[in-house]
């Protein structure tokens, strides 16, 4: 079925047709990553509603300055839960001051799956927005999941009250949980409402397949998710050659017919103001042990040991007859980098042969170590029976290292499965940002959700240390089969992101360890020392460098915020307060009377801030555009770099390329900083933003 309108929206009056530039707006794989570009945003009205049109899809439905809808698009996901990329072609936006129509053509290539479809998404001046999509399938092949998604925000809506119609034309009332649920929300939905404020709803309504709801919040993404198919229905689904697929989406405001201004012309500059009072200190944060085989070099030793590692992680898969082998590795690789190791144990059903190898080779090795985590071959959560069995026999031989145990992938196992908290000495889960999305926007959207995971667990936890580990751009394995996704040979592997290597990747680890600090984990452990996966590359370089963009024993540009966090390394956790987080975001650290405040541009356009201090000013540095490629070849010299700023300084404006992170120091003084002293106007290379803009061409 197509949504229905009132009107042909292709006769719009006063229309202006928007032609998408070819190539993108910007290709420098060391800003966005490799194969990676900035993307184009056209910004929309539907009446009173504001939207912006970005890659096929609608984003941030807004009602004056309220975000109704995070995201309205179009998935296929294959029988591994992998999102198929879409190939967009015949884009036409026509678009009048208060109403748009687009049409494009989509079309998704891998493997056997091949389907393209027809996409129409239209919006009102009473506020209605409609979407279509009409399609056929070129060959036969399975599926888990086809259509449209909806994505609504969870920062302003938990606790909102919300109707939900479900088959036979029943109605339930119900709220919008405040806490991560683990299981889905409501199923069986044909339209969903909820109660923007007290005199407007929000009602969407969908056609062509059941629906389901789920909190994303549980995978770290800031949404609760309207999404076809049911989990419960089986799957994979075939879709047979020939075969059509034909959905349709209706929103309908019903509230107030006026809005805000189109958001485009909002002169937007973020304010981040320090905080008065401390809130707790650093935790342990450690890198994963690599994968790579070759031998660091004495430069790496030395870049990795002025991170100040607390540990490395290595997995002992102890069905594999190199557990003990691969423990004297790791312990060697920590050595020399003065930092202890988080062991993470992999049981299969030989648990009493392999508890044996283990005992042997901790005795042997007699490694320092921060934590044991235990955990299960077959299960996504470790059992409670396993961990009964395992405890005794590490606490027999370090009675004061904790031992603990959680969600191997996610923190939506563990927040399902929660018993292990009443016998572990610490709960883990793993995280990553990729599990339902991947575009950049996306991710950067999403890094709230990174806290309130924190904050849930602590809920049912009780006092129990949480250990956050691994953080990683993608996801390692597939859940259900705990193997690495499968991958093309002309592809780089599915755990690897090419953004690890960018600005991009140092501006959403930054973000990622701002919420986790702040929510005051006991343990963090991120990426891996060296490779694809890492913070610096190996000696011999990418082995793929058209798609992962690298240089030979080089570090990546997220090296230098463990760098300007590790330089602080036990110290306090000073609050910044931003007044966009989702433009711009910082982590204040505070050692004795002086504060490392670093500060990032989440977003891929030059962006304006203020910065409020406490304190005078001493010195400051920025990792962007202009630098990033130095402070990857020569990090000890880009370091040192450190702009002096006038003394007494307490008041300054910045103007952030695209992703750009600063790094600034301020020391306090016997008086208190003069707040009405002249302003400086700071960046790395340029002072105002035509400046910037002409630097790019």
């Amino acid at each position: 079925m197509r949504a229905k309108a009132n009107s042909d929206p292709r006769t719009l009056p006063a229309q202006v047709v928007f032609q998408p530039r070819a190539g993108g707006l910007d290709s420098n794989p060391y800003v966005f990553g490799s194969g990676q570009s900035a993307s184009q945003k056209v910004h929309l009205r539907a009446g009173p509603l504001t939207l912006v049109y970005h890659a096929g899809s609608l984003r941030n439905i807004c009602w004056k300055d309220f975000e109704i809808i995070r995201q309205i698009f179009i998935t296929l996901r294959d029988e591994n839960w992998r999102e198929i990329p879409v190939e967009i072609s015949g884009l036409q936006i026509n678009r009048s001051e208060h109403s748009f129509f687009i049409q494009y053509r989509a079309s998704c290539r891998r493997g056997m799956i091949q389907l393209d479809w027809d996409t129409r998404l239209a919006g009102d001046p009473s506020g209605k927005i409609s979407g279509s999509m009409n399609g056929a399938a070129v060959a036969t092949f399975p599926y888990n999941r086809i259509g449209f998604c909806v994505l609504i925000p969870t920062q302003a809506t938990g606790g909102r009250v919300c109707q939900v119609g479900t088959i036979g034309g029943n109605t339930v009332s119900a709220s919008l949980p405040e806490d991560i649920t683990p299981g889905p929300l409501f199923t069986d939905i044909q339209s969903f409402a909820y109660q923007v404020d007290p005199h407007a709803w929000l009602k969407i309504e969908l056609n062509g397949d059941l629906y389901e709801m789920e909190d994303q919040r549980n995978w770290s993404d800031a949404s609760y998710k309207l999404y076809p198919t049911p989990l419960r229905l089986p799957r994979p689904k075939t879709m047979r050659e020939g075969s059509r697929v034909e959905q349709s989406i209706q929103i309908e405001w019903k509230g107030p017919k006026r809005g805000g201004t189109p958001r485009k012309t909002d002169p937007i500059i973020p304010v981040l103001s320090v905080g008065e009072q401390v809130t707790g200190r650093l935790p342990a944060i450690g890198l994963g042990l690599d994968g790579e085989s070759e031998d660091w070099t004495d430069l790496q030793i030395d870049r990795l040991t002025q991170l100040r590692l607390h540990h490395l992680r290595v997995d002992l898969k102890l069905a594999l007859p190199d557990a003990c082998q691969k423990l004297e590795f790791a312990w060697s690789r920590a050595r020399a980098v003065r930092s202890a190791l988080e062991i993470a144990c992999f049981f299969s059903d030989q648990l009493d042969d392999e508890l044996a190898v283990l005992e042997q080779a901790i005795q042997r090795v007699n490694p320092r170590i921060s934590h044991f985590l235990v955990f299960s071959d077959h299960d996504r959560v470790t059992p409670i029976r396993l961990l009964k069995r395992v405890s005794p026999v590490l606490k027999k031989i370090y009675p004061a290292v904790p031992v603990g145990g959680g969600g191997r992938t996610s923190y939506a196992d563990l927040n399902r499965d929660r018993s292990i908290c009443s016998i572990a000495d610490m709960v883990a889960y793993a995280l990553n940002p990729q599990v339902h999305t991947s575009d950049s926007l996306s991710l950067m959207e999403s890094l709230p959700a990174v806290g309130k995971m924190v904050r849930s667990a602590r809920g049912w936890s009780g006092n129990l240390p949480l250990a956050v580990t691994p953080i990683t751009l993608k996801p390692q394995i597939n859940p259900l089969t705990f193997t690495p996704f499968p991958s093309a040979a002309e592809e780089l592997p599915s755990s690897v992101d090419p953004r690890q290597a960018s600005l991009f990747g140092a501006c959403w680890t930054l973000g990622s360890l701002k919420y986790l600090i702040e929510s005051q984990v006991s343990s963090l452990t991120c990426y891996e020392t060296a490779g694809w996966r890492g913070v610096l590359e190996t000696k011999t370089g990418s082995p793929n460098p058209e798609q992962f963009a690298s240089f030979p024993e080089c570090v990546y540009p997220l090296y230098h915020i463990f760098a300007d966090i590790g330089e602080y390394a036990g110290v306090s956790v000073h609050p910044v307060h931003s007044s966009h987080p989702g433009r711009l975001l910082a982590l204040g650290l505070q050692k004795g009377r002086q504060t490392r405040i670093l500060a990032a541009n989440l977003t891929e356009e030059p962006l304006e801030f203020f910065l409020k201090l406490n304190q005078p000013l001493q010195s400051f540095r920025c990792l962007d555009e202009s630098s990033v490629v130095f402070a990857m070849k020569y990090p000890e010299t880009w370091r040192l770099q450190k702009i002096p700023c006038e003394n007494g300084t307490a008041q300054m404006k910045f103007l952030a390329s695209p992703y750009a992170v600063f790094t600034i120091d301020c020391g306090l003084t016997a008086h208190p900083a003069d707040t009405n002293m002249k302003t400086l106007y700071l960046n790395s290379g340029f002072h105002t933003q035509e400046e910037y803009e002409q630097s790019r061409g």
